[in-house]
């Protein structure tokens, strides 16, 4: 899947990429896969581009984002269980780290359904 990432440290412009890399499916029991449609850029992940100094070696990068809106394409047993999310429910996600992706996955308790009339230019700052 594509997702922006932090390829090396400096300006956004220069230290962002979009990448390939490997997509979440199964999700683990207390987690859900979503489907972003948008995600919003804070400056926190800006102000990190900027600052940190180690990548990792074995990919050469840094997953970013914290916020999302998006559709759960899968849920883990433990959330199927208690039947309050289910896939199709149009989301937004806090807190749920490298949200600057196709798809993320990230624990139920991180995940709010949004309310249809709600735009996503909206729903994607949940905090």
């Amino acid at each position: 899947m594509k997702a922006v990432v932090q390829i090396a440290v400096g300006e956004p412009a220069s230290a962002l990429a979009l990448r390939e890399i490997p997509t979440p499916d199964a999700p683990h029991d207390d987690n859900v896969v979503i489907g972003v449609d948008l995600a919003s850029v804070r400056h926190g992940d800006l102000f990190r581009a900027r600052q940190v100094r180690s990548l990792p070696s074995d990919c050469g990068y840094i997953e970013r984002g914290n916020e999302a809106v998006g559709t759960i394409k899968a849920v883990g047993t433990n959330v199927a269980e208690a039947g309050e999310l289910r896939v199709g429910d149009r989301v937004t996600s806090f807190l749920a780290l490298y949200s600057w992706a196709e798809r993320i996955e990230c624990p139920a308790t991180n995940v709010v359904k949004a309310p249809d009339d709600l735009p996503d230019t909206v729903a994607a700052q949940s905090s």
